[in-house]
């Protein structure tokens, strides 16, 4: 690494990393997490530091490297979830299935939800069903309504924020 290349990082990138902790926090909700994400994005900026130097925004291009990290170590976890196989199902781990408690508490919030969803926007609706009912990701379901991927994004956003305010302020 040139001398010049390991000031730059140094002067520009180590000064960012509170930021970049601080946004990771936001993003994944959990500061053990996040604090691995950002020695991994750190990582990552020291062995490209050369190309990250070609930036206007080096902040921008650090986002951009953590927010990948973030979006891997989901794929991950899904991946290895799924080669787990059933037993690994926190919702069917334990006798909870047995308990008439659980299974009611589980259809009381299923029936709630769906009270919920009924009452957003019919595209808000159609959205989350497709999205969590049928385990549809966000580019088959803008195929199959014919809307513009970043469109889906949107309303997906939006229709989690109005079911957190309806769960929030009880309403229906």
């Amino acid at each position: 690494m040139r001398q010049e290349d390991r000031c730059f990082f140094e002067e520009v990138i180590v000064p960012l990393y509170s930021d970049l902790f601080s946004f990771l926090c936001r993003l994944t909700r959990d500061t053990v997490l996040a604090a691995d994400l950002t020695q991994e994005t750190m990582r990552i900026a020291w062995e490209k530091v050369e190309r990250i130097r070609a930036y206007n925004n080096t902040f921008a291009a650090l986002l951009a490297i953590s927010r990948n990290r973030f979006f891997d170590y989901h794929r991950k976890r899904r991946r290895d979830f799924s080669r787990q196989g059933e037993e690994a199902n926190p919702w069917e781990t334990g006798n909870a299935e047995s308990d008439p408690l659980f299974r009611y508490l589980s259809a009381e919030s299923a029936w709630e939800l769906r009270q919920l969803i009924k009452c957003l926007r019919s595209e808000y609706a159609e959205l989350i069903l497709l999205r969590y009912y049928e385990g549809l990701s966000f580019g088959e379901i803008a195929r199959r309504l014919n809307c513009n991927y970043n469109t889906i994004i949107s309303w997906h956003r939006r229709a989690l924020a109005e079911l957190r305010k309806s769960i929030k302020t009880g309403e229906k």
